[in-house]
């Protein structure tokens, strides 16, 4: 199997089931896409939340939020988000054979319950980035879920829960009050859905990840005999 990292991820598996193609490039040929500000907004709230949880008896929040965005919410954000014992946890676990890395935003220490943060906005259509429906729906968290099961010896089934942290577009124009381009802000909205799991959709979920992992092997393997 050909991949740039020893480990298969969330976000390997994910884009396989996306685009093939896409996968190939980025894993097997090593174009990378570039970061946007979607991906930078989650990010920063991702770097507030860990070092607030580090130095929570050391620093003031409203500062250090202020010395990481410009964004002023994103005080008022930490505030109302949840945290576990362990911020940016580095989860590795072998899936019958298949070595498996995750970072998980935040775990208790038993592994019981987890914590997965997405930021998002509203569509045009006015529904919302997440909801009930599509958290259950999610694979990263049936993913996530799978490896704690696994590390726990196949004793454990996790609870995981979603935040939603809402975000919003905002033009932003020059000098001269011509549109310049779009900043992403937080509004204030903080979402929390619960999602369980069955035994059963665990183990269904891990057949279907070693049907991918064959599926990649060999598509690699055509792609290089072709060329």
């Amino acid at each position: 199997m050909i991949r740039l990292k020893e480990h298969l991820s969330w976000s390997q598996y994910s884009l396989w089931k996306t685009s093939k193609r896409q996968y190939y490039k980025k894993y097997s040929l090593g174009e990378e896409s570039k970061p946007n500000k979607f991906f930078n907004k989650g990010k920063e709230l991702g770097l507030y939340l860990q070092a607030l949880n580090e130095n929570e008896d050391e620093v003031d929040s409203q500062t250090l939020a202020q010395s990481i965005s410009t964004d002023p919410l994103l005080w008022q954000i930490g505030q109302m988000v949840p945290t576990l014992d362990v911020m940016e946890d580095k989860l590795e676990t072998e899936i019958s054979g298949i070595k498996t890395l995750s970072f998980v935003d935040s775990v208790n220490l038993e592994n019981t319950e987890f914590l997965e943060y997405k930021t998002g906005k509203v569509d045009p259509k006015g529904n919302d980035a997440w909801d009930q429906d599509k958290v259950e729906e999610h694979g990263q968290l049936l993913f996530y879920a799978l490896s704690y099961y696994i590390k726990s010896g196949r004793d454990s089934v996790p609870k995981g829960m979603l935040v939603w942290i809402e975000t919003i577009e905002e033009n932003v124009n020059d000098e001269l009050g011509n549109f310049s381009h779009t900043v992403l802000k937080y509004t204030g909205r903080v979402e929390m859905f619960l999602r369980e799991f069955l035994v059963a959709e665990l183990v269904d979920f891990e057949k279907d990840l070693l049907k991918t992992v064959k599926e990649i092997e060999e598509y690699e393997y055509n792609e290089l005999e072709v060329a």
